[in-house]
């Protein structure tokens, strides 16, 4: 819960800081969080992700870090129906996260 309350923290802090609009930050926050699942769900190993999060700034890293642990929490499904769903709703969850930052 605290890590949760921490990244909700730096959510705020850039998205008010280098959004056009809360909106259009929580937009790109989605986004990475879909092509995260994606990977997840291809099966690409999370040290993959890692290599590519670290020449991001702090704060971005640190985000993307926490959906990364959120997906890699996320079981891999069979279908490809399943998978495009779970996809989706990933990335429902992380925009709503943002915009509630």
């Amino acid at each position: 819960m605290k890590s949760l309350l921490i990244i909700f923290f730096l959510i705020f802090s850039i998205r008010h800081s280098y959004a056009a609009t809360d909106t259009e930050f929580c937009k790109t926050v989605a986004q990475q969080a879909e092509a995260i699942m994606a990977m997840r769900q291809s099966d690409v190993e999370k040290k993959v992700l890692y290599e590519k999060i670290k020449y991001k700034g702090p704060e971005v890293a640190i985000i993307l870090e926490a959906i990364i642990i959120d997906a890699y929490e996320t079981p891999k499904l069979k279908s490809l129906n399943a998978q495009k769903q779970a996809m989706h709703e990933f990335s429902n969850q992380w925009f709503l996260r943002c915009l509630k930052a």
